[in-house]
């Protein structure tokens, strides 16, 4: 797999499919050390194509960020809010990037 830095613009959304596989198991995110807290979010969204029960994302501490955080107040939105659509026409995982909270969130 290769890794190289996405440019990414704030405030904006974006589609991550995945080109191999059918699922994926693990994803690991971890914020830029250029970014900043006032930096507007960045929402990204991925298919899946196995029915999942839950998609879960933690903290820096291991802390479950619960489905469905992701419609709070868009400007206390924090970096692992989401929103699971497990219904068999969407199949959607939706997540937020955000400089807001790094020493909690950096490290998704």
């Amino acid at each position: 797999m290769n890794s190289w830095p996405v440019p990414f613009v704030t405030g904006h959304k974006y589609r991550l499919h995945w080109g191999e596989g059918l699922d994926f198991e693990k994803m690991k995110l971890e914020i830029a050390k250029t970014w900043q807290p006032t930096d507007l979010p960045v929402e990204i969204m991925t298919n899946f194509t196995d029915v999942r029960a839950a998609i879960n994302i933690t903290t820096n501490s291991k802390q479950l960020i619960e489905n469905g955080t992701l419609y709070g107040n868009p400007l206390e939105l924090r970096s692992g809010d989401n929103a699971l659509h497990n219904e068999t026409e969407i199949r959607q995982f939706h997540f937020v990037i955000n400089g807001k909270d790094n020493v909690n969130r950096s490290l998704l």
